[in-house]
């Protein structure tokens, strides 16, 4: 009997453990759906706030970007008035339109005034990065444009005064450079051709015809030498051929007279004269020397007649 009731209990027991786990298992899988359908929510919820949140201000921060890849308009800002992280990039964006701004700005206003003339202006706005390298790189440039000016402008105002000895600080870069030294080097060579001149003509006002401008030049710089050389050489062909010719006439030549074909405008009607002058001479001499001799063919026959009359008379 005691071990009929044991398996009875048993059986009981068993029977009892196997409901209790079909409920376990029913708790278990409405647990699970449960949990399921929560995950679900909470991931619905999550792709609602990143929507909203996030897809949203960044649509917005995309539109208002590509407007301004477009248009260029740095003047434009972004309009966002969240206070999350997109909210800190929309005021750094803004912050960086703002400098693009007032660099682009400046800078316009920088190269209007100097194709203008004015080159005085410089950017003074605080930038970092490449708007401070592009800030340096313009100011510079105005700085090199300003001092390459003001050397020519001194060596415009110094040739206009005939001062031609000016020297020019040729210290710049490039064509900035170049430029100056071919300015300093036009100086030196006008001023080289310049001073010979002036000896040349000094020497001529003292009576000294034999100097001449030996300076290399071009252009109307050699032009000017040798047409100053060429009047040079006139000058002294034609004081040494008048002095020739004062020469035999003060030794008593007047045979002597200058060559034709030889000078031009002035110094041809000098010649000219000299010839007249001498031709006159000549003939003044030969009426002279004709009236002497009949004079003292004259004298020669009273002296005759004189010491006829004398011998009759004896």
């Amino acid at each position: 009997d005691q071990a009929h009731n044991a398996e009875t209990e048993l059986a009981s027991f068993v029977q009892i453990a196997n409901e209790n786990k079909a409920k376990l298992q029913s708790r278990s899988e409405l647990i699970s759906f449960s949990m399921a359908v929560l995950s679900v929510i909470v991931l619905l919820l999550i792709v609602l706030w990143t929507r909203r949140g996030v897809l949203s201000p960044l649509s917005i921060l995309i539109t208002e970007i590509d407007y301004v890849t477009k248009t260029n308009n740095f003047k434009k800002s972004i309009s966002y008035q969240g206070k999350d992280e997109i909210s800190k990039v929309v005021a750094s964006l803004n912050g960086l339109l703002i400098s693009l701004d007032h660099s682009i700005s400046e800078t316009n206003s920088i190269i209007s005034s100097i194709a203008m003339g004015d080159l005085s202006k410089r950017i003074e706005g605080n930038y970092v990065g490449d708007l401070d390298l592009l800030k340096q790189g313009v100011n510079t440039s105005a700085n090199n444009i300003d001092k390459v000016m003001n050397e020519l402008a001194g060596a415009m105002t110094a040739l206009q005064v005939g001062d031609f000895s000016k020297t020019l600080n040729t210290n710049a870069q490039g064509q900035y450079g170049r430029m100056l030294t071919d300015a300093s080097n036009a100086m030196k060579a006008f001023n080289v051709v310049v001073s010979e001149i002036v000896s040349a003509m000094h020497q001529m006002s003292e009576g000294d015809f034999n100097n001449r401008v030996t300076a290399n030049a071009q252009g109307d710089l050699l032009a000017m030498k040798n047409n100053i050389n060429s009047s040079m050489d006139a000058m002294a062909r034609a004081i040494s051929a008048i002095s020739e010719i004062v020469a035999a006439q003060a030794a008593g030549d007047l045979t002597r007279e200058l060559p034709a074909g030889t000078f031009k405008g002035q110094l041809h009607d000098l010649k000219n004269a000299i010839n007249y002058s001498s031709a006159k001479v000549k003939e003044s001499v030969i009426q002279a020397i004709d009236a002497s001799n009949i004079v003292n063919d004259a004298a020669t026959q009273v002296s005759m007649g004189a010491i006829d009359l004398s011998t009759r008379v004896q």
